[in-house]
């Protein structure tokens, strides 16, 4: 704890930060050589001079803490600031189709005013300049609703950039104490610790290191370099540790790191690349760049891919249309006018022309499917904030659709599956097994035996491992750091001893060796500074790594005795053998001393833990988690299969993979170890038969005792797997600092928010910040619920627009006019785009989605339901609106509409045929709730959105009608039409059932369409920029450790350090990065 009287703000007047930077342009060997020239006790003038501490840090004190802060800076780098509401609002009114509809009906206004029309012989000036004030008053209507949705959706991003922020933590050790901070408050002078499978969160200087070798290649001339404080020991942020551990003193964060410079220096030389990778891009191409900048995973099977197609297609289909609707008024009109009125021209009819344009134009806008693109943009941004308050952080939008179609999850065991709250239930010691209240057993192990077991363990455990007091009075004692040393610390504490006495007699950096655990390793070892002429060895292991290198044990009296084979086979098979089929965890733990002279051979490993004496056998216990069963029981009931892919041993493993439901007890046919797995799959020169891993992979359900490797080859040979016409959608679980490739290479990669490296985090898709594998099946659900999304958007639009269409065309060609007037277009427009795509993406998902097989691949966008859906309802609503159109007049004893005379003017009965053709839509907007089900208000009541929306659309439709009738070409109706209205569009709940009826099974398969993707291009854009929404699920994809433009590779070190160079190894190099984009972006 930290004296009152200590916390006097320090004076850091004798050093700046610009002498720090100084420090970190050194290089290797040249820092030490600089640090003692520049400064009289080198490294430790520095540590005075920063008021701060190579045991204990800085205090820690805020007033401290906001100081440096003020003086050294903090480490965030400055983001653009959000933009105002007006500046999306001034890209919205850069899109040239609405320019050219307001210029047209600027145009329109003039010529009404300055040439009136001419309709039935009088002077009707106000039809023309209101229907261009109803146009422009649309127009911005609909600019302002498309700069809120972009307003919206860039506040989402934020927020989602804000939560992987808030989940950043490093450990540092402030007034002595080990604590966990967000990464945003580290400050110069914090004593850091880093260890395998940490990102550096800013720049420093090592003090104190075991076997540190750190990924440098995100710097220019970067490599895998190995570090030491008395070598090289500068660590520089967003390089990452490979293997090892360390503590480093901070000498620059944020804008003053040396990866901030040089991106700020790349920028000053070209300006042009900050632009090319700005936060918000004003072009589709910045989006582009974006997307091939982050060379994320995607094909043209993906949803994205399959709605450019649709768009594409409805877009020069609209293109078509609207010339055709041009043509044919202006022939019309001009054939009518001159040839059968034989009238001379008037200014005046140039009006007409200009509406015929104006329909053109409208017919276009209504035809692009700007709805889309924002429909999946406005389902992701809800299926993101939804699934992070399920504790899953959305990483970057864009995946969230490959959830759904996922077909294959390879899971890790500890933390997945299981509490990942360790506890010894059993301990072999002294030639007996002890079970039960621990606090018993000190009196059951020789004092000698008893005192080396706990000394053993509270040395050989990393020391960021530690037990916190409980959070509550209810509570469990917290455990911080690795879980399995956790579980060894509790045992600690149990049998009634504390492990820090033994820690601050023997801290880090006396340690005269330490080899770390690794998955390669199996084991970790400590070798204690010489005491009295001899070091003392602990080591910590897997069984078969441990026990091969006992040479004798401890007795029940405290003594020692040989240790042979016929002991090690006996300890197998009647200790570890029962232990594993009760699904514990093995941890055998050894010790041994040996004299001084001897140092020198402590860099051979293998004779390190040679002739060790075994001291005990732990069984840790890592309870099922309680919702998994269940899970995993969806998961197969949805079609999808769980492979546990672990280190542990194959009888550990299928004990839990029964518990967990994901084997039966009798299928011994669907394990493989490591070994026997890659012996099977791989021909005698080592390369991989995809025949014989077709044959294996799909009764494959338990993978035990296998690397990083292994898992990659599994994920990897699943992908590209042909066994399946659809092929495989892979997810991965991956917490280490080796699951890097294999969580870039799946489909969907999901790490750890527990017990995760940065690294791993870094290379996901997702983070499961509870650690829970039922997670992973609420993301599984939210995938589908968002192709399912799309699809209730697209059965809506598509029956507004074709039924839009033919009304216009058939309207045209008979009347020489459309039915349905331009305002009422653009609100039909605002109707099916803009206000639906928000209403029809709030619903939430059900459990009924895990009930069918995946979607797969290539499962079809429009589908054999949907055609038949949208197909019934055209037909159903172009039949009442002719029926409207040609018998209404006479049904409500009403003026007839639509003839020439009339259709200049407004009318009861055009009206009538306006209100119910709207009416009509906004009701199978809820017959849009649902593509395969009868239901159509199931769970509306949990969707305020759309209730809100609808009954808001309702209200708007009525004031049209009756308030702004000159606008929209209106007049209002009587309680009588009103109702009717109402009736002809409730019909079309009626009308849905009937449908609904009919077997999809009566269409071929062959009218399914969209089942491949296309990629954005210039066609799409020709037609509409709706590049401006459809590529945003992108935008940001934030890095979780210190931003950098590609996502950690990480190349396979052995122990002393060196990079493995085989041809099938290179995949797991971390690639070269020549600049980082995403921390140019942010500077």
């Amino acid at each position: 704890m930290v004296d009152q009287t200590d916390k006097q703000v320090p004076d850091f007047s004798d050093i700046e930060k610009e002498d720090l930077m100084e420090v970190m342009k050194q290089k290797g060997i040249q820092a030490t050589r600089y640090l003692d020239e520049r400064y009289i006790d080198g490294i430790n003038t520095i540590i005075r001079k920063l008021h701060t501490s190579t045991k204990k840090g800085v205090l820690g004190f805020d007033d401290e803490l906001e100081h440096r802060r003020l003086i050294f800076g903090s480490n965030s780098l400055p983001l653009d600031p959000p933009k105002h509401f007006f500046r999306f609002l001034f890209l919205a009114m850069r899109d040239w189709i609405l320019i050219v509809l307001a210029i047209g009906a600027v145009l329109s206004l003039i010529l009404g005013l300055v040439f009136p029309e001419q309709c039935n012989d009088k002077v009707k000036i106000e039809v023309a300049w209101y229907e261009g004030i109803g146009i422009l008053v649309m127009v911005l209507a609909m600019m302002v609703i498309s700069a809120l949705s972009d307003y919206l959706r860039d506040s989402d991003f934020r927020y989602q950039d804000k939560q992987v922020k808030h989940e950043q933590k490093v450990i540092v050790i402030r007034g002595g104490d080990i604590k966990e901070i967000y990464r945003t408050d580290l400050t110069v002078g914090d004593l850091c610790v880093i260890e395998s499978g940490s990102v550096i969160p800013g720049d420093g200087i090592l003090v104190q290191s075991s076997d540190l070798v750190v990924n440098e290649m995100c710097l220019d001339t970067g490599g895998i370099v190995e570090k030491d404080p008395t070598g090289d020991p500068l660590l520089y942020a967003a390089t990452h540790v490979t293997q090892g551990s360390g503590r480093f003193l901070v000498l620059a964060v944020g804008q003053f790191t040396k990866t901030a410079q040089a991106a700020t220096k790349r920028v000053a030389i070209n300006p042009s690349r900050k632009l090319e990778i700005a936060i918000s891009s004003e072009d589709d191409q910045s989006h582009d760049n974006i997307s091939l900048l982050y060379k994320h995973k995607e094909d043209n099977a993906t949803l994205q891919g399959k709605i450019n197609r649709v768009a594409v297609t409805l877009g020069y289909i609209g293109v078509t249309i609207a010339i055709i609707t041009m043509v044919v008024i202006i022939i019309r009109f001009s054939v009518y006018t001159y040839s059968t009125r034989k009238l001379q021209f008037h200014p005046g009819h140039i009006n007409e022309y200009i509406r015929a344009f104006i329909m053109g134009i409208v017919v276009l806008v209504v035809s692009v499917p700007e709805g889309l693109p924002l429909a999946i943009t406005f389902a992701l941004t809800f299926c993101t904030r939804m699934m992070y308050k399920n504790q899953s952080l959305v990483r970057h939008m864009d995946i969230i659709e490959t959830m759904g179609n996922i077909t294959n999850v390879c899971c890790n065991k500890t933390g997945v599956l299981t509490e990942h709250r360790m506890h010894v239930t059993k301990l072999y010691t002294a030639d007996q097994v002890l079970d039960g209240d621990p606090r018993n057993y000190k009196g059951r192990i020789p004092s000698n035996l008893f005192d080396e077991l706990c000394k053993g363990i509270a040395i050989n455990t990393s020391y960021t491992s530690r037990i916190l007091p409980p959070a509550g009075p209810d509570k469990l004692p917290v455990q911080a750091g690795n879980m399995t040393d956790c579980a060894v610390l509790q045992f600690v504490i149990d049998v009634g001893e504390t492990y820090q006495s033994w820690r601050d007699q023997h801290p880090e950096d006396s340690y005269a060796k330490l080899f770390e655990f690794t998955p390669e390793r199996k084991s970790m070892t400590t070798i204690t500074k010489a005491e009295k002429g001899m070091h003392k060895i602990y080591s910590k292991g897997a069984g078969e790594v441990i026990l091969p290198n006992c040479t004798s044990i401890y007795t029940n009296d405290g003594k020692i005795k040989p240790f042979n084979s016929e002991d090690m086979e006996r300890v197998q098979k009647d200790i570890i053998k029962p232990m594993q089929d009760e699904s514990l965890r093995i941890l055998c733990l050894a010790s041994k001393s040996v004299p001084e002279e001897e140092s020198k051979e402590f860099e051979n490993e293998k004779s390190v833990i040679s002739n060790l004496t075994l001291l005990a056998v732990m069984g840790i216990e890592d309870p099922v988690r309680e919702e998994v069963p269940d899970a995993i029981a969806k998961c197969t009931r949805a079609g999808i299969r769980v492979c546990m892919v672990t280190g542990d041993h194959v009888n550990t493993a299928r004990a839990i993979a029964i518990k967990c439901g994901i084997i039966k007890p009798e299928q011994e046919n669907l394990m493989y170890h490591g070994s026997e797995f890659n012996r099977y799959i791989r021909d005698p020169d080592g390369q991989i038969n995809k025949d014989r891993f077709d044959a294996m992979w799909p009764n494959l359900r338990i993978l035990a005792r296998s690397s990083a490797r292994d898992k990659y080859t599994l994920v990897k040979g699943i992908m590209e797997s042909h066994v399946k016409p659809q092929g495989e959608t892979v997810a991965v679980t991956g917490s280490g600092i080796h699951d890097g490739p294999v969580l870039r290479k799946a489909d969907v990669g999901f790490t750890m928010g527990v017990v995760g490296s940065d690294v791993a985090k870094d290379n996901s898709d997702v983070i499961l910040l509870n650690d829970n594998f039922g997670s992973i099946v609420w993301a599984i659900k939210w995938g589908r619920n968002v192709f399912n999304t799309v699809v209730k958007f697209l059965q809506f639009q598509f029956t507004v627009t074709w039924s839009a269409f033919i009304v216009i065309v058939i309207g045209v060609c008979i009347f020489g006019r459309s039915p349905l007037v331009a305002t009422q277009m653009l609100w039909i427009n605002l109707i099916m785009d803009s206000l639906a795509s928000f209403a029809l993406t709030r619903d939430f998902p059900t459990d009924d989605l895990l009930l069918h097989q995946p979607y797969g691949r290539h499962k079809a966008l429009i589908s054999r339901s949907l055609i038949r859906n949208t197909v019934g309802h055209i037909l159903f609503q172009i039949v009442v609106t002719f029926v409207l159109i040609f018998h209404g007049d006479d049904l409500m004893d009403l003026e007839d509409g639509f003839t020439p005379e009339t259709l200049c003017i407004p009318t009861k009965h055009s009206s009538l045929v306006f209100t119910t053709f709207v009416f009509m839509n906004l009701f199978n907007e809820i017959n849009s709730r649902e593509i395969h089900g009868r239901n159509v208000f199931k769970g509306i009541h949990k969707n305020y959105a759309f209730v809100i929306i609808w009954l808001g659309q309702v209200v708007i439709q009525i004031l049209i009608v009756e308030v702004f009738t000159r606008a929209f070409h209106t007049s209002g109706m009587d309680a009588k039409m009103w109702l009717w209205c109402l009736f002809l569009g409730f019909s079309e709940l009626i009308w849905a059932q009937i449908i609904f009826s009919i077997p999809k099974t009566w269409l071929p398969m062959f009218v399914r369409c969209a089942a491949i993707g296309t990629s954005k291009t210039r066609h799409v854009n020709l037609i509409r920029r709706t590049s401006r929404v459809s590529q945003l699920g992108r935008k940001y994809k934030p890095s979780y450790g210190f931003p950098q433009d590609e996502p950690h590779d990480i190349p396979p070190v052995t122990p002393s350090g060196n990079v493995l160079n085989s041809p099938e190894e290179e995949l797991w190099r971390g690639p070269s990065m020549e600049k980082l984009t995403i921390m140019d972006k942010r500077v």
